[in-house]
């Protein structure tokens, strides 16, 4: 069974793509031919499958991944699961490694049945479906071992929160102790635990979320974890730039994910005139192309 390093090295190189979409279903901003036919959680659920079979078949070509975010899903109960399931099953039928965004974390039998349920093969849940979900390492490394052991015999691997996108991330993520931010020892977990996951590619399959809206502490984090695999959220909407990620990156542009969510998935609210099909194609395909045009290979 292919390593999950390698399986993203290799849909980099062949799509020369290292774009991420990432699923944020929001029936206020749906287009009216993908609206919800009512409020019950049954009809949202089905227009949030919709919606989300329109937008991965569009830009199915241009990216590489797509990032579910599991909020949006759970809120609405059990047709939302079914909706989640049947959703990350079609995208892996176009090809795309799935990303279940759900910052899972706990110790002990807790962390072992989120670990499952996330990433084992029990029915009814996302794990048969997913290919990698984030964990918050807050709890310290009993709380990411489940998840790595459950990974590791599936081809699998997680993201774990060291830099987060959001504004009051610092307040905790960039604490001294030592000298040092909190960050860089999270990064530091993450790299000894990637020794579980070892790619032939050189890189692990633990790898590490480190926004794109904090582009001056990538050379740090890249530093600090030289075979970790990056995702990096926050492009687009939260005002991210795919200019200002290079450091992010390993030669040949490899190395790193750029996720962009809102900026694609709506792209049709910027484009008067166009389909919310083509719109979110015309986007995708914009920043792949920034992406092969400012990352040097």
């Amino acid at each position: 069974m292919q390593a999950f390093a390698d399986r993203i090295d290799d849909a980099v190189r062949r799509k020369e793509s290292a774009i991420v979409v990432g699923m944020d279903p929001n029936p206020a901003l749906f287009p009216p031919d993908a609206a919800a036919g009512g409020a019950e959680p049954e009809a949202l659920a089905e227009a949030f499958e919709r919606f989300s079979a329109g937008i991965l078949e569009a830009v199915a070509e241009a990216v590489i991944a797509v990032k579910f975010q599991s909020a949006f899903y759970e809120r609405l109960g059990a047709a939302g699961a079914a909706a989640l399931a049947r959703s990350l099953r079609h995208a892996q039928r176009l090809g795309l490694v799935t990303i279940l965004d759900a910052k899972r974390a706990d110790i002990g039998s807790t962390a072992e049945a989120y670990a499952e349920a996330q990433l084992g093969d029990l029915p009814g849940t996302p794990g048969p479906a997913t290919d990698a979900v984030t964990v918050n390492p807050y709890l310290g490394e009993d709380g990411i071992l489940p998840f790595v052991r459950q990974a590791a015999p599936r081809g699998k691997g997680l993201f774990v929160l060291v830099k987060t996108s959001n504004p009051s991330g610092p307040q905790l993520q960039d604490l001294l102790s030592g000298g040092r931010p909190l960050y860089l020892y999270a990064a530091a977990l993450v790299r000894k635990l990637g020794a579980e996951l070892p790619g032939a590619c050189g890189l692990t399959g633990v790898g590490a979320v480190a926004g794109a809206t904090y582009p001056g502490v990538l050379r740090e984090l890249r530093d600090a974890m030289p075979e970790t695999l990056f995702l990096l959220p926050g492009v687009g909407a939260q005002g991210g730039k795919v200019e200002d990620l290079a450091p992010a990156f390993l030669p040949g542009r490899r190395g790193a994910l750029i996720t962009a969510s809102r900026s694609i998935i709506y792209a049709h609210r910027d484009r008067p005139g166009m389909s919310w099909k083509d719109a979110a194609r015309s986007e995708a395909q914009a920043l792949r192309d920034l992406f092969r045009q400012r990352l040097d290979a």
